[in-house]
């Protein structure tokens, strides 16, 4: 049976789950709260210091029955010998909460594409920054992130996300006007084999978000830095681009109200003449797999 203090903090966290609905969430009320693991002592006389919970371990606390009296084994579950500190009906409906989101979001993580996988490193906490992305609009808008954020939440480190297009430029500008990267052959590789060609130039890059400074170390043992703005633009997407888009999507609804307009015009030359679909698409040039595309509007 755990410490009363440590059944509280798990009570806390399954009623946390069922509050907030969003396991992030979840990980900032537990780490604002300095909830962490404890100090454990090994029988092989190993000491496990004590830590903050990452993402991954807030998953294992939640997806664990022991915490409702129960064990599991050979994935089916069994009636423990401890007593449980979390209601069935808690426990479960915790479960049903996050078994939707992962049936919503798919079962297989597909891997990012990222073209410094591997290569970027946080200047601040020296973990590897990773590709990930956001969606906004129906848009993905791809970053790196530092991999101790991902796992332990925005407070655990002061890198936060840069930008992966803006980021890979400056990265591949600055080698390029070095003579270290032929660009035009570059430029012609799959993302996979761009990655391997700068592996074989650089032994790793980091970035130090404070600065917004890049350093590049290459495999001769040289170095070189240079400031770039990759940061996330402040208050979200710039004018420009919000314009930009906006105009597309106006395009989009011009396109789509022209096709539905010439559909209805069709349909009434269909009528007037006494045409079958197949005859109307022939007399007006039109292939029927066409015709019947934009019939298929109205």
């Amino acid at each position: 049976m755990p410490h009363p203090e440590q059944a509280e903090q798990i009570r806390f966290i399954f009623d946390s789950v069922l509050r907030e609905r969003n396991v992030s969430n979840v990980l900032s009320l537990v780490q604002a709260k300095g909830i962490g693991l404890p100090e454990r002592k090994c029988k092989n006389g190993v000491v496990w210091p004590a830590n903050p919970i990452s993402r991954a371990h807030l998953y294992r606390i939640i997806r664990n029955p022991v915490y409702v009296g129960k064990v599991r084994y050979k994935n089916k579950l069994y009636p423990g010998e401890q007593e449980g500190i979390v209601s069935a009906e808690v426990f479960q409906e915790v479960q049903d909460l996050l078994d939707a989101k992962r049936i919503k979001r798919g079962y297989t993580r597909k891997l990012i594409d990222g073209l410094l996988r591997g290569l970027l490193y946080c200047k601040e906490c020296g973990s590897k920054m990773v590709p990930t992305y956001g969606k906004k609009n129906g848009r993905k808008h791809f970053y790196y992130i530092c991999h101790k954020c991902q796992r332990e939440g925005y407070a655990s480190c002061p890198t936060k996300t840069v930008r992966q297009a803006e980021f890979n430029e400056a990265v591949i500008r600055r080698l390029s006007e070095r003579g270290l990267l032929n660009r035009a052959e570059f430029e012609r590789l799959s993302i996979d084999k761009q990655t391997s060609a700068l592996m074989e130039t650089a032994e790793k890059i980091t970035y130090a978000y404070q600065d917004e400074y890049i350093e590049v170390f290459l495999k001769n043992g040289v170095s070189f830095g240079f400031r770039a703005k990759v940061k996330p633009h402040i208050g979200g997407v710039p004018k420009r681009e919000r314009q930009a888009y906006k105009n597309r999507q106006k395009l989009k609804a011009d396109k789509a109200t022209y096709y539905k307009a010439l559909a209805l015009q069709i349909r009434e030359y269909m009528r007037v003449n006494n045409l079958s679909q197949k005859q109307c698409a022939q007399a007006l040039g039109l292939s029927s797999a066409r015709g019947s595309q934009i019939l298929a509007l109205i």
